[in-house]
């Protein structure tokens, strides 16, 4: 499929670790809609659901999240998916960070804010909206599955953790983002090529994650594990902190690789 919608990035302009120097990076021509898109959902969340703190979502200094993420997004999508996506990056830190007195009532007032976005989704394209809204209620229901931590091996970890990380309501973001309608069994035959990609995203986020992971394990922890590569590789490996990011690092561009040759 030719990329019509964004441009490579000069990989000498920035700095991957050289964790997927494999995979081109692209970014959408449009970025400054992506940024409209996060800006909204931050601004409807504090008016119509309660402050935020310490979040960032899909906006940093150069590159909008969704706007890497998703480079091949319909332009006159963009903003609303990116939309999407920032309420749902602030569903699950800030509902994931209150008390059970508070969760009632800010459940409710994200209730209102959740009921404007399936509206402006559903005048895109009602059909291909469907698909993703019933995605989304599987995820918030749990059907991603709830969070274990007694993984003895990252083999364990990492196809629990993908599912986790919301597999099936991505792939359903992408496909509405592009505009595709992919049936159940096209979707899952599609696995065999995204499975790395997902497994890529998964350790990059435990690998970038782990110090903010870590803060909240040892001041609120209600179980003695993390369920975070790092950690597990720690245990499994019984190797120091540093020698784990070596390791997960590795990961990344071995499940990076794969991507890129299945693809």
């Amino acid at each position: 499929m030719p990329c019509c919608y964004s441009t490579i990035v000069d990989p000498s302009t920035y700095d991957d670790l050289g964790l997927c120097s494999s995979l081109p990076l692209r970014v959408h021509k449009f970025a400054h809609l992506a940024d409209k898109g996060a800006r909204r959902a931050q601004e409807d969340w504090k008016r119509m659901v309660g402050p935020i703190k310490n979040f960032t979502g899909c906006l940093s200094p150069r590159f909008n999240g969704i706007a890497v993420a998703v480079p091949e997004c319909i332009p006159e999508r963009l903003e609303i998916v990116t939309y999407a996506n920032e309420f749902a990056f602030l569903h699950d830190d800030i509902l994931d960070n209150v008390g059970k007195e508070e969760y009632q009532n800010v459940r409710v007032r994200k209730s209102q804010m959740q009921a404007k976005l399936i509206l402006e989704l559903l005048v895109v394209n009602e059909p291909q909206a469907m698909v993703l809204l019933k995605c989304w209620e599987g995820l918030v229901k749990g059907e991603s599955g709830s969070q274990h931590f007694n993984f003895r091996t990252l083999d364990e970890h990492l196809p629990h953790r993908v599912v986790n990380l919301g597999q099936t309501f991505w792939f359903r973001i992408v496909t509405f983002a592009m505009g595709l309608t992919i049936s159940s069994d096209e979707a899952e035959r599609a696995n065999n090529i995204t499975d790395p990609a997902y497994a890529t995203l998964a350790l990059a986020n435990d690998y970038f994650s782990w110090e903010k992971e870590y803060i909240e394990f040892k001041e609120n922890s209600t179980s003695e594990d993390m369920a975070n590569a790092i950690w597990i590789i720690m245990k499994e490996h019984s190797v120091d902190l540093e020698e784990a990011k070596n390791i997960c690092q590795d990961k990344i561009r071995e499940s990076c690789k794969e991507y890129v040759r299945r693809h």
